[in-house]
């Protein structure tokens, strides 16, 4: 299907499978959903083919939007969530987008579990502005930059992803971001963990281990509860601190 889709609202579209069934534009949203309720998006592959500006574009008052079983490929991002939209990504394969597998901005609430996030040009997942997100539960890999990053006034929640091979850091903290990382495998990354610039984390539970660097990089006016983790075998440091902290 080579066109732009957009979806309104109390609809389910099911694909025949995301080898089957193939949505591709080379411009704007290859798939968009604003202001709508009740939205099923499953089964296809979501293709920018090197131009589209998003793979899926949420925004508006979105009431309920759910994204599964797919694969997005090819955009500049390839989901972006906006707006006071409240978006469920589940299962998916967000792979080889320009800049961010998932890109959440505004005043977006945002459910990403269970999904394949890999080999995008920047971030795996970038949250910025107020959005309210929670990341469960996914593999995030081989990613350019950032595994996952986390900016502005979001409020974040990572638990129980493995954060792989992403070539700056693992997980990044700055600007007024609230963000809790727990019980999480970060791995391999070029710092595992980087907070800085008044950033609010809680770190706690996870393995951070066999990063190129530094295993957690802590600088600027940041508050930190720090405990339980396991850091071990990065290359440079276990912690390395250049800050204000409060522990």
């Amino acid at each position: 299907y080579p066109e732009n889709i957009i979806l309104v609202s109390d609809l389910v579209v099911l694909g025949s499978g995301a080898d089957q069934t193939i949505i591709t534009a080379a411009g704007g949203n290859v798939v968009s959903a604003t202001n709508v309720v009740d939205v099923t998006l499953a089964g296809f592959t979501i293709d920018g083919q090197g131009a589209a500006s998003n793979g899926i574009f949420c925004g508006g008052v979105t009431a309920v939007m759910r994204i599964n079983d797919n694969i997005i490929t090819g955009a500049t991002k390839g989901i972006r969530c906006s707006d006071s939209a409240n978006v469920s990504i589940w299962s998916n394969t967000i792979r080889q987008n320009i800049e961010d597998g998932i890109y959440c901005d505004g005043s977006a609430n945002v459910d990403i579990k269970n999904n394949t996030i890999e080999q995008n040009g920047r971030d795996g997942i970038l949250c910025v502005d107020s959005a309210q997100v929670t990341i469960n539960n996914n593999t995030i890999n081989q990613n350019g930059e950032d595994g996952v990053e986390c900016g502005g006034s979001s409020n974040v929640n990572i638990d129980d992803n493995y954060l792989e091979d992403n070539g700056r850091y693992g997980v990044a903290c700055n600007g007024n971001a609230t963000v809790s990382v727990r019980n999480n495998d970060i791995r391999r990354n070029g710092i595992g963990i980087h907070c800085w610039n008044r950033a609010d984390v809680k770190i706690q539970g996870n393995n951070i281990k066999e990063n190129s660097s530094v295993g957690m990089y802590l600088s600027g006016s940041c508050q930190f509860e720090i405990s339980s983790n396991t850091i071990n075998y990065n290359y440079d440091h276990g912690i390395m601190t250049r800050l204000i902290l409060y522990l």
